[in-house]
This record gives C-alpha cells, sequence and structure tokens, in this order.
C-alpha cells in the first residue's frame, strides 16, 4: 500500500521464502518464514538503493558582469515540488544533496531578473555544476522639473549621463528615463 505493507492472504500453513524487488533497489530475500493458519506473520524489509547513494548539485551565481552574488536565494524544484533552498555565500557558491533525478532550479535577487533552469540531473555520488549568471533587473530615473518659484516647467531638456539619453518635461513637469 501507500505506506509499504503487503499482506499475502490465504497461504496454507508452513515455510516459505519471501522476496521483494523494487525499482532502483536491490532485492531482498527472508527465507524460512512460518505461515500458521489464522495468524498473521509481519516481515519488513529495508532495500538497499542500486542508486548508489544521493548526487550534488552546485555552482555559483554571478552577475553578466561576472561579480560573484551573495545573497541570492537559489530553490531547486522536482516535479513542481521544492526539494530544498539555499542562500548564496560571500563566493556567490551553493550546494544541495539529492536523490538522483532531474531538478529545476531558480534564483531571486533583488536587483535582477528572476533566472529558471530546467532538466538537471543529479546522478549518484556525482556533482552537477550550474554556474548561473543574473541579468540585473532595468531602472527607472524619473523626476519633476519646476523653476525656482515651485511652478512646474514643461519642455526643460532632461540627460542622462553618461550615454546622452535626453527627455523633454511634459505639462505638468515630470520626466523619464526608462530601461537604465
Amino acid at each position: 500500500d501507500f505506506i509499504g505493507y503487503y499482506t499475502i492472504a490465504q497461504l496454507t500453513a508452513g515455510s516459505y521464502d519471501v522476496t521483494v524487488t523494487a525499482p532502483g533497489f536491490e532485492s531482498q530475500t527472508r527465507t524460512g518464514v512460518t505461515a500458521v493458519v489464522n495468524d498473521l506473520t509481519f516481515v519488513s524489509f529495508s532495500l538497499n538503493s542500486t542508486s548508489g547513494g544521493p548526487g550534488t548539485l552546485s555552482g555559483t551565481v554571478k552577475d553578466s558582469a561576472g561579480t560573484v552574488q551573495s545573497g541570492a536565494t537559489v530553490s531547486v524544484t522536482q516535479s513542481g515540488q521544492t526539494k530544498g533552498s539555499a542562500t548564496t555565500d560571500s563566493a556567490g557558491s551553493f550546494t544541495f544533496t539529492l536523490n538522483p533525478g532531474t531538478y529545476d532550479l531558480s534564483v531571486v535577487k533583488t536587483g535582477y531578473t528572476t533566472q529558471t533552469l530546467t532538466g538537471k540531473s543529479v546522478i549518484a555520488g556525482q556533482t552537477t555544476t550550474v554556474n548561473i549568471s543574473l541579468v540585473s533587473t532595468p531602472g527607472t530615473i524619473s523626476g519633476k522639473v519646476k523653476n525656482t518659484g515651485g511652478a512646474v516647467l514643461k519642455d526643460a531638456r532632461c540627460t542622462l549621463l553618461p550615454g546622452g539619453a535626453q527627455v523633454n518635461s511634459n505639462l505638468t513637469g515630470d520626466y523619464s528615463f526608462g530601461n537604465v
């Protein structure tokens, strides 16, 4: 059943060998298990994984200029279920110990676009390295232009340096530079 119990009903009294197999695990046999009429014989199994144990998923988070990013949150999911979350250290590094399988990663840090990587395989006893590059989120610089008496100035030329982008203030004195 869903918690690992099994029942073999209507056995004739006697001695039996019970073998249990499961995908990804070594099979196991108990010999000489005695079945008694109108009684329950309980036999437990603890199967060893054939996968060789867990693997490691690790890497480094940097920005597009190659600067390591400490304080980024790295989350690992498998089939939509969160399997772990870590914050990158001062070297931008993260490490997860996971069962073999395929995982998705999501990296979040203020000031950067969330990065999602899918289909990263973890193999038993091995390290899978995933290095992630964050892209900064474009910002906006905006304001209002007024004269010293407090009246708004329309059509005031506003210049952004470096780069030299220019915009004019609108009827209410507002200006905005996007994607900076």
